[in-house]
């Protein structure tokens, strides 16, 4: 009897778990745009979605991410300690273009789930420079909890997987004004 009120609570636990990494990541994406279109503020837009995720074993809900444009001056502060538990911020070179790249992660229930905060700097045609930051969360699965041949399958996507090189053929297709 005690073993069965035991497993009753592991179980309570992890769905709370699960539903608590649901609500952050749909609170994420509340406002997110179509597949069909780049959703960005009036300052520029994307014609039609540039690139598609095309993956398998790593999902977003809502996708592409939405930008968003600040006047502020472009600064970056690397973590100091990137093996911490917290999020991690590196400055980074895509495409030729300083990105100031900042993740954080949490697993529930066979899952990752990273946040991802790029943040860059555009000249626009006026000559001002403005800021270009969107945040999404992307969902890696498991690996390991899949069987051959599918197990491979995954850790090959995972490998090849470059989420710098979509996010900068992204950028490089917005059209400020």
């Amino acid at each position: 009897m005690i073993k069965n009120f035991f497993i009753t609570i592991i179980i309570v636990i992890a769905v709370l778990g699960i539903y608590k990494v649901y609500k952050n990541v749909s609170s994420t994406f509340k406002n997110a745009p179509s597949k069909e279109t780049v959703s960005t503020d009036k300052k520029s837009e994307v014609s039609s979605n540039p690139t598609i995720l095309n993956t398998t074993y790593i999902t977003s809900d809502n996708w592409p991410p939405k930008f968003e444009y600040t006047e502020k001056e472009f600064t970056c502060t690397p973590t100091e300690n990137p093996v911490n538990m917290g999020a991690n911020t590196k400055q980074v070179l895509i495409q030729n273009r300083p990105y100031c790249i900042t993740t954080s992660s949490e697993g529930a229930a066979g899952s990752t789930y990273t946040t991802y905060t790029y943040q860059t700097t555009e000249q626009k045609t006026n000559g001002l420079t403005t800021n270009i930051k969107t945040t999404f969360v992307l969902r890696f699965v498991q690996c390991d909890n899949y069987p051959e041949p599918k197990r491979t399958e995954c850790k090959t996507e995972r490998e090849s997987f470059n989420i710098d090189k979509i996010i900068g053929e992204l950028v490089q297709r917005l059209k400020l004004m």
